[in-house]
């Protein structure tokens, strides 16, 4: 399986290594971490040591490797796999031939899968997995202004404490993030993970990992489209997201809205802007100072009332052309996606006047009426008015 070669660490150090490496995903990036933190030939020689130490668990460390940041340790890589010769990682490498943004890797990545997918998968040993405790818990947080969402999910052992993954991801750049941890209490994770989240505002709604699954992959294939790399530690905490378990819970969706009932829920969508789950729905405060030229120069404590009014009036007339530089078209489709998916979110939750309101927004968005006859846009205009003065420590 690995050919012969002289290794640069005593043989049972770089076992010993992919033993304990290989424990968990968590255990997988903390060694792929140290590795990522040297230079790249010592990285490399690293890579290879494992790669020749005669362990097929190897690949478990390997594979992550193929979204360095670094090109010449990709191609290193996948000429270690190519000698390992194991057709497992043909479907790795020909993801990287979709989206790397090096030729030379992804002409590499391609010819080595292609003589990869030749050896037949039965003249092998299969390859290995990690052994995961059962899927204990799913949840998925309602959506940001920024069109960013938190999975969170937690696998019990029989005896002792959870193991967590939590995944961060928006709607217009895939994946962004994510967090784990081989063993943390019931308690710990409450208070660090659910609580601190919620102090944002957000809420958080169980689901099964099915639902979980579709939306972390969903986010993956966007990052490449839209040409994002996505981290060897996302790569490497992956398989906490795989195979089944945990209860069958439906996905959520979109509430029943009455044709005679839309019209008064589109009008009183600005109230969503009140409720501490639309906390961070609002315009970022550097383009709102571009648009507000009355709060360029920070007015006395004894004008600072007379200011804001002023400011809101003067953008009250300014509406059209300011929600038009703020919002074009293609930021006006996507926050009608946002809020669509916010409403199932929302009526997943129980919160079904909340849901009707954010779907006629969504609707509302989604049309072609002018953006300053969309009250939720008003209303986040006028609360990034208030952010702004509170940023210039205006009463």
């Amino acid at each position: 399986m690995s050919p012969r070669r002289t290794p640069r660490a005593p043989l049972d150090v770089t076992r010993g290594l992919i033993a304990e490496g290989t424990k968990s995903p968590a255990h997988t990036y903390e060694v792929l971490e140290m590795i990522e933190n040297q230079a790249s030939k010592k990285g490399i020689n690293m890579l290879s040591d494992i790669a020749h130490a005669g362990d097929l668990r190897a690949l478990l460390l390997l594979r992550p490797m193929l979204h360095s940041q670094r090109d010449r340790v990709v191609r290193a890589v996948i000429n270690l796999l190519a000698e390992m010769g194991h057709p497992s990682v043909v479907a790795a490498l020909e993801e990287l031939t979709t989206w790397h943004p090096s030729p030379s890797v992804r002409k590499l990545a391609q010819v080595t899968a292609d003589r990869l997918r030749s050896i037949p998968t039965d003249s092998v040993t299969p390859a290995p997995t990690y052994k995961l405790p059962p899927v204990h818990e799913c949840r998925v947080g309602t959506i940001d202004g920024n069109g960013s969402q938190v999975i969170t999910i937690t696998r019990k052992r029989r005896r002792g404490p959870l193991m967590m993954f939590n995944l961060v991801f928006n709607d217009h750049e895939g994946l962004k993030d994510c967090s784990s941890a081989y063993e943390i209490s019931a308690s710990e994770y409450k208070y660090l993970v659910l609580d601190g989240f919620a102090q944002g505002g957000m809420r958080w709604l169980k689901t099964s990992l099915s639902y979980c699954q579709r939306l972390a992959r969903e986010a993956r294939e966007h990052a490449f489209r839209v040409g994002r790399r996505i981290s060897v530690e996302i790569e490497t905490l992956w398989p906490m997201l795989e195979g089944r378990g945990g209860k069958a819970l439906p996905e959520p969706s979109l509430p029943t809205l009455p044709s005679d009932q839309e019209r008064t829920y589109f009008e009183t969508s600005h109230e969503l802007i009140a409720d501490p789950v639309f906390n961070y729905w609002f315009f970022n405060p550097v383009e709102m100072y571009k648009l507000v030229p009355k709060l360029r120069r920070v007015p006395p404590p004894s004008r600072a009332r007379k200011v804001y009014e002023q400011t809101m009036a003067d953008l009250k007339e300014r509406l059209p052309r300011v929600l038009s530089v703020l919002v074009p078209e293609s930021r006006r489709r996507l926050l009608a996606d946002r809020l669509t998916r916010q409403a199932a979110l929302l009526e997943a939750l129980g919160e079904h006047q909340m849901a009707c309101r954010a779907l006629a927004a969504g609707r509302g968005l989604a049309g072609d009426a002018p953006l300053e006859s969309q009250p939720i846009l008003v209303a986040m205009v006028d609360q990034s008015v208030k952010n702004l003065c509170m940023l210039l420590d205006l009463p």
